[in-house]
């Protein structure tokens, strides 16, 4: 004994395409001045985390200080608080400790080829003092 299901005609609910738009621009719009203000903010702020000064324990460090100080020099004369330029630095020393573990590699794998027992080329000894 249930009772008839009795269906009536309903209004139109759907979301017209204007109210998407509008709708859309509108969460746009408060994005858009979110990303400006952090942005902002950004900007403002100072990095709390300053990249290491170099190491005096380095001993590679005597054979790139030209190098360094002519980038020192570069970097002086353009601000460096924008974002994208301590990015950029931080991907290019990335880049050269990759280069740098790609040439220890490479050494490493020429020394393991080397024995004590190789004496292919004998020393010239008949001119030693």
């Amino acid at each position: 004994s249930q009772e008839p299901v009795i269906l009536k005609p309903v209004q139109h609910h759907a979301v017209t395409q204007g109210e998407m738009n509008h709708l859309l621009q509108q969460q746009a719009e408060t994005f858009q001045s979110q990303i400006r203000q952090l942005q902002e903010s950004l900007k403002a702020r100072d990095d709390p985390y300053p990249d290491k000064g170099p190491n005096p324990f380095d001993e590679d460090r005597d054979d790139d200080r030209h190098l360094q100080q002519k980038f020192d020099i570069a970097s002086k004369s353009a601000p460096r608080n924008t974002l994208e330029q301590r990015l950029a630095g931080k991907i290019a020393k990335r880049i050269a400790k990759a280069r740098e573990r790609r040439e220890d590699a490479e050494l490493n794998r020429a020394i393991r080829k080397l024995f004590l027992d190789d004496h292919d080329d004998p020393m010239d000894t008949s001119n030693a003092i």
